[in-house]
């Protein structure tokens, strides 16, 4: 397969209607499709993007979904339509009862994969189970493994996704308002740490929202190349494969033992 040297992609900041599956699938589905049409092959949401993260009101079962969910469809056909993928967050019930923090992975085929969140926190315990081991996904030739929030603050893990072959690494999120030079951080290290672009979706600010926004892109050398504010926004960026391989490179040259040695 002809891999494109460059790959756009979006990260989505939204502002979910809380508790209602319906209109926010509608809702992602309009913005996969404004993100395609500015040249997105790949859009990316935010932790439990579906329903808002919102834990109390996850008391709800028709807040949780399945991955054969017809609610779904919506996003499925936008996949479809404008043939891309896309990353979206929900609340899970696996095939074997476990509950999930899980993003969703709809490929332009339509066919939705579920990885669940690995590194639960705080009160997520007590509601959740540990998902996991999630393999990388293929976007257009590009291997891209999936982290939920805290996922990301747990170097073993995306460890893992590199030594699986990830090049994109893609962390849907809720960092709280005062944690916008954390989610940096996170990111920055991922990325640079394995020589692969991270993205990261988070959730818009709101009176009655505490999120800290800053949805980005991070290349492999950990240089930050797209950022939002605080507001509702979609943030696209070209990510090159040369610049990702030629850093894989220089790394691999200057840890090479020399000859003869």
């Amino acid at each position: 397969m002809t891999i494109d040297d460059e790959l756009c992609v979006a990260a989505v900041q939204p502002m979910p209607v809380r508790g209602s599956v319906e209109d926010n699938v509608g809702r992602s589905a309009q913005m996969v499709a404004r993100a395609a049409d500015r040249g997105a092959r790949l859009t990316v949401f935010p932790e439990l993007s579906l329903v808002g993260y919102d834990l109390d009101r996850l008391a709800a079962p028709e807040l949780w979904l399945q991955a054969d969910d017809s609610r779904l469809d919506p996003l499925r056909d936008q996949c479809r339509t404008s043939a891309t993928h896309t990353v979206v967050g929900a609340a899970v019930r696996a095939p074997d009862g476990r509950p999930l923090i899980a993003s969703l992975f709809i490929d332009s085929l339509g066919e939705l994969s579920v990885h669940g969140k690995v590194h639960l926190h705080g009160p997520e315990w007590t509601m959740f189970e540990p998902g996991g081991p999630n393999a990388p996904v293929d976007v257009d030739g590009w291997r891209a493994a999936l982290a939920v929030c805290y996922d990301a603050a747990v170097p073993a893990h995306a460890q893992q996704a590199a030594e699986a072959g990830a090049e994109l690494y893609l962390v849907s999120s809720w960092y709280a308002g005062h944690e916008y030079e954390r989610m940096g951080i996170h990111l920055a290290a991922r990325a640079m740490d394995h020589r692969m672009f991270a993205v990261g979706a988070n959730y818009a600010r709101s009176p009655d929202f505490d999120s800290c926004g800053g949805s980005g892109i991070w290349g492999p050398d950990g240089t930050c190349e797209r950022r939002a504010s605080f507001s509702v926004e979609v943030v696209l960026g070209n990510l090159s494969r040369h610049h990702m391989l030629s850093l894989r490179r220089t790394d691999r040259d200057a840890t090479a033992p020399e000859a003869g040695g």
